[in-house]
């Protein structure tokens, strides 16, 4: 009985811990590389840090963004006179937008 009523439990966990992949959080204790690195107060998660095509916008400049890699969340910055736009996965024409 005892493993049963704990299963709900175990499932509820997986899904917090794959909903906050590839996410922008408030710091907690469990940011560490490659999966995450902190941002200007801010974590950043990778779902999967070997792959290098998922990209997170950065929590306070939208002048950057990270691309993950098997070092983990990398910070990268647009061109000038550009904006990460997360919807696209790049940079767009556009104003920067500081302090998110």
């Amino acid at each position: 009985m005892a493993v049963h009523s704990a299963l709900p439990l175990l499932l509820a966990s997986f899904v917090v811990a794959f909903v906050a992949s590839a996410a922008v959080g408030i710091p907690g204790e469990d940011c560490h590389l490659p999966r995450c690195r902190y941002a200007e107060g801010y974590e950043v998660w990778c779902s999967n840090p070997g792959s290098e095509d998922e990209y997170i916008a950065h929590p306070t400049d939208s002048r950057h963004f990270f691309q993950c890699s098997v070092m983990g969340p990398t910070e990268k910055t647009c061109p000038l006179g550009t904006v990460w736009d997360q919807s696209l996965l790049t940079c767009v024409e556009g104003e920067p937008v500081c302090g998110l």
